[in-house]
């Protein structure tokens, strides 16, 4: 007989690390209603912050408002920028939604995304939104303003939402628009982001990702 016994760690050395679960949150860009523009599509950034313990957020729908008509969203890694000055820009992308909505003009229409984009924190990614009806009011955008809009004081602000580019070609990465160009640069995105956040659970080893206030609650 083996004289071998296997060691067993005790249970406060076994705490999980990570949530077994996904806990679903709301993110609430503030918009004004300017109403500055309306045209075919908007192409941004979004980070998930690293200033609280996320394991992951996952980008579940994006609703919009404007004509609508043929929707289609697109997502691509890192950033949009120098990915939509010319035709073959799509193929660093990847089409995650496709639907046809009535019109709504004032109200905001979820698109349940087909797949969910998965963000680690500080990781960020591009998004396009985009309507191939005719006409030049199918999607509602904003100017950016010089005070940058934050999060509504009422959301958890776990996603920044950041500047990009409107479409004004009908067709997805085209070009060529109602006045000959394809895009308008410096615009941000009008709507409402769900997320679902997957967030780490507390250990010693990373208990400097937590709020100082929870950290002296810990120290207590």
């Amino acid at each position: 007989e083996s004289d071998f016994e296997p060691q067993v760690l005790p249970a406060v050395l076994q705490r999980p690390v990570v949530a077994n679960h996904i806990v679903t949150e709301r993110i609430t860009l503030e918009t004004s209603d300017h109403e500055d523009h309306v045209f075919c599509g908007i192409m941004f950034d979004v980070r998930c912050i690293d200033s609280l313990p996320i394991e992951f957020l996952e980008i579940t729908s994006i609703a919009v408002r404007g004509a609508l008509g043929p929707m289609t969203v697109w997502t691509t890694p890192e950033t949009h920028e120098g990915k939509f000055r010319c035709h073959n820009s799509s193929k660093e992308w990847n089409q995650i939604y496709e639907q046809t909505h009535a019109y709504s003009m004032r109200r905001l229409v979820p698109l349940e995304l087909q797949e969910p984009v998965r963000l680690s924190a500080g990781q960020r990614c591009g998004l396009f939104v985009h309507s191939s009806r005719e006409g030049d009011d199918s999607l509602v955008y904003d100017n950016l303003k010089r005070q940058r809009r934050t999060p509504d004081s009422n959301s958890s602000a776990l996603l920044e939402i950041l500047p990009g580019v409107a479409a004004l070609d009908t067709r997805p990465f085209g070009q060529t628009g109602f006045w000959g160009e394809g895009w308008r640069t410096r615009r941000e995105f009008v709507g409402r982001i769900g997320v679902g956040v997957c967030w780490r659970l507390w250990n010693p080893e990373i208990n400097q990702c937590f709020p100082p206030r929870f950290r002296a609650a810990v120290r207590c």
